[in-house]
């Protein structure tokens, strides 16, 4: 049997995960599944942060296809950095979880809270990047 796991769109996430069905699981009407660690998606991505609009705090989950160094840079809506996070290496897998995902405190470089705003961020993983919009409201 082979297992896929799909994201929240429908799309395929990982590689597909091969499960062997024997004789015994048939009989025991179980098959106990065992998913070892984060799967390897098919291809990275940077998804929409939470909440959005926000105030004061978000996070902005992605997926790696490869182990990359990592690092997500906030502009205003002129072009100006506002924050870097240097996120470091991270390996392949699913940062979805607010636990996992890249975390904003809506302050800028200085430590200083930012105003309300539209605000870009821009994931660098390797030879992947990607930008979206989000909206701070107080």
């Amino acid at each position: 049997m082979e297992v896929v796991v799909r994201d929240r769109t429908g799309e395929i996430a990982s590689e597909p995960i091969e499960i062997v069905v024997t004789p015994k699981t048939l009989r025991q009407a179980f098959l106990p599944i065992v998913i070892e660690g984060f799967c390897k998606p098919n291809h990275s991505l940077l998804l929409q942060n939470y909440p959005n609009p926000f105030n004061p705090e978000t996070w902005m989950p992605y997926q790696l296809q490869y182990a990359a160094q990592v690092a997500v840079y906030i502009y205003e809506v002129q072009g100006s950095l506002v924050r870097t996070l240097d996120l470091g290496q991270r390996a392949t897998g699913l940062y979805h979880s607010r636990p996992y995902a890249a975390d904003w405190d809506g302050r800028n470089n200085a430590g200083e809270l930012v105003t309300s705003d539209v605000y870009f961020y821009q994931l660098r993983a390797g030879d992947y990047s990607a930008v979206r919009r989000m909206v701070i409201l107080k």
